[in-house]
């Protein structure tokens, strides 16, 4: 209901392009530092050697760059050619779920949530409950950046639980958007 609240606010959609490329700046540079705790707890879950943890958790903070050069490439709105004066606007479609998977959890986890926070949507991250571990890392540092910036606390949001709070996440209807 937090995130429903403030994506009718619209204070969220109101967040500049250049704010929201901030918040983004700051959670790749919170992230790259971590990248080998953040090996550590996905090769610890999942059972992936620890080289193919640390390859991919190299990649998460150029993961999140890679959604803010993507926000602003897209931009906030676009005039289309047309016979006459058709504008395409770009807003937030609301609260997002993401669903991380046990298998890649923390990269899909930023990959999803970063290209969310991008659009301007506000984030609930439920990891896998058999590899979370990852995914409170990123956590701390998404929650630190957005209080840092300034953003309301139900920008982002962190649930753990098993499949039934998944569920519940998916089916409920203020939920606008939902990646696995």
């Amino acid at each position: 209901s937090a995130a429903d609240a403030l994506h009718r606010s619209g204070a969220l959609a109101t967040v500049s392009i250049d704010a929201r490329a901030a918040v983004l700046q700051g959670i790749a540079a919170g992230l790259t530092p971590r990248a080998a705790d953040l090996a550590y707890e996905d090769a610890l879950s999942t059972g992936n050697a620890i080289r193919v943890a640390r390859s991919m958790a190299a990649y998460i903070g150029p993961r999140v760059l890679g959604s803010l050069e993507q926000l602003r490439s897209v931009g906030e709105s676009d005039v289309l050619d047309a016979d006459r004066g058709v504008v395409l606007l770009r807003r937030p479609l609301g609260p997002a779920v993401v669903l991380a998977p046990w298998n890649a959890p923390t990269f899909v986890a930023v990959a999803k949530l970063s290209s969310a926070l991008a659009a301007g949507c506000p984030v609930i991250l439920k990891p896998s409950e058999w590899a979370p571990g990852g995914c409170q890392i990123v956590a701390d540092v998404v929650e630190e950046v957005v209080r840092r910036h300034g953003l309301p606390p139900a920008t982002f949001q962190l649930v753990h639980g098993a499949a039934a709070v998944g569920s519940q996440l998916a089916g409920d209807p203020r939920v606008r958007a939902i990646s696995f």
